[in-house]
């Protein structure tokens, strides 16, 4: 058998051992269930009740959850448990459809009673919400701000970051953005332009020979700190390539000198590489 087969095997075993052993500790803690009482048929009396609630016959998924498991003909909890457990992993795709299905129907589910694991929603984010005001659409706000991550599917704490990480290293979409007329327009605090992106904030990393190593968007601060770092690399190592890597070029006032600041920034690159390396 594959290493993989070998798994996969394993991991079963594991999920059925755990499910065992909650289902036995459930029974425990619920010594006065009525004689005969079978969680099986419970569980099958959930999925019945709930599509009958929701006015959905079983036959209804064939089309759009085709290996949905078949809660009549499960013969314990624990195999229908591990069947809806099989399915979420194995279909994520109709698992989707199913979530997609009960939100449409409006019916409330109780995942736990169902053997499902229920399903996270993401939720709106304040700036988002804010954003979307002012009369913007998805459109325009791509157009002004292409790298603002409002719309991916993202939990609400990672959205949280994703926000912040924008705001940092496209600090000139976020400026473009609050002082857009359609923003102003919902800002009852507004009196003048906002400059929150007077220095780029890779200026501010300090300069460093090695090129950082980072291989997806930053999901915490440390990562962020490492982008920073990878931006300022290219600007001050290969500024041809600036601009193809992150879809726009900064604007500095006319006193600024780039082959100044790139000059001394290599100067004290290399000046901290020597220090470490002795």
């Amino acid at each position: 058998m594959s290493t993989f087969g070998m798994s996969l095997r394993a991991s079963a075993f594991t999920f059925l051992v755990c499910i065992t052993s909650a289902l036995h500790a459930q029974k425990i803690e619920q010594p006065n269930q009525a004689p005969g009482y079978k969680p099986i048929e419970e569980a099958k009396n959930n999925w019945t009740s709930l599509l009958g609630h929701c006015g959905i016959e079983e036959a209804d998924f064939e089309t759009f959850c085709p290996n949905l498991p078949s809660w009549q003909t499960a013969s314990d909890e624990t195999s229908l448990a591990y069947a809806m457990q099989t399915w979420e992993q194995q279909h994520p795709e109709e698992v989707k459809e199913f979530w997609a299905i009960m939100e449409e129907m409006d019916c409330n589910v109780g995942s736990t009673s169902l053997y499902l694991n229920p399903v996270i929603k993401n939720a709106k984010h304040p700036w988002l919400e804010w954003v979307l005001s002012s009369g913007l659409n998805q459109d325009d706000i791509n157009q002004i701000a292409p790298h603002a991550p409002f719309f991916e599917e993202k939990e609400y704490n990672a959205m949280e970051f994703a926000i912040r990480r924008w705001q940092v290293l496209y600090g000139h979409e976020y400026e473009a953005l609050i002082n857009h007329e359609a923003m102003i327009a919902i800002n009852p605090n507004y009196s003048e332009y906002l400059n929150v992106h007077q220095v780029p904030a890779f200026l501010q990393a300090l300069p460093n020979s090695t090129k950082p190593s980072i291989q997806q968007p930053a999901t915490n601060e440390t990562e962020l700190a490492e982008e920073i770092a990878l931006q300022s690399w290219y600007f001050i190592f290969e500024p041809q390539t600036f601009q193809s890597i992150y879809g726009f070029y900064p604007e500095f006032p006319k006193n600024f000198d780039e082959e100044v600041f790139r000059e001394f920034a290599k100067r004290t690159a290399a000046t901290s590489t020597k220090e470490i390396s002795e």
